[in-house]
């Protein structure tokens, strides 16, 4: 009995902490991962582009700052923007492979905006709040040196919000 008391305790302290800190910015992220899982279970998944390729998958929705498909884009009442594979339904063609820093724009009569970006892979993303424009970005090269590209400005935005599902996937590595 002794034993379940600390527990009890360390919850409620880490239940607080927990509220207290959390802060709630203006972008969130969501996406799947997968929790290592051993066992027997029905919930058991094989995902094999997943680093842990054997578990139980789970969507988390992230804090941008701390820390899919086309007909979910054409109903939400709100900005939204993710990346997507080009062999699915409802999505553009959008041709041959691209040179190192190209891209490509396809806009639909619904408002949506597919881009593609070649950077070492070949970067899909949709949108339903940005316009096919181009901004620079500071990316490390290979030797270490930082250079200016030029990138759509929605796969900008993308990096620099998406921070807390990568977040989140580094420490579920760790932890496990």
């Amino acid at each position: 009995m002794l034993q379940k008391h600390y527990i009890e305790d360390l919850l409620s302290c880490f239940k607080y902490t927990f509220s207290k800190c959390r802060q709630d910015s203006q972008y969130q992220s969501i996406d799947e991962s997968v929790t290592k899982c051993k066992g027997r279970s029905s919930l058991k998944q094989y995902m094999p582009l997943k680093p842990t390729k054997r578990g139980i998958k789970l969507w988390l929705r992230c804090d941008a700052d701390a820390g899919y498909s086309v007909n979910l884009l054409l109903t939400l009442d709100y900005a939204a923007l993710g990346t997507y594979m080009s062999n699915r339904k409802n999505v553009p063609t959008m041709g041959d492979k691209l040179q190192k820093g190209e891209s490509q724009f396809r806009c639909t009569s619904s408002g949506l905006l597919y881009v593609k970006w070649q950077d070492t892979m070949e970067v899909l993303l949709m949108s339903n709040c940005h316009k096919p424009n181009l901004t620079t970005i500071i990316k490390k090269s290979k030797t270490g040196e930082q250079q200016n590209i030029q990138c759509p400005e929605a796969i900008s935005f993308y990096r620099k919000k998406m921070q807390g599902v990568d977040r989140a996937d580094q420490f579920i590595d760790w932890a496990i």
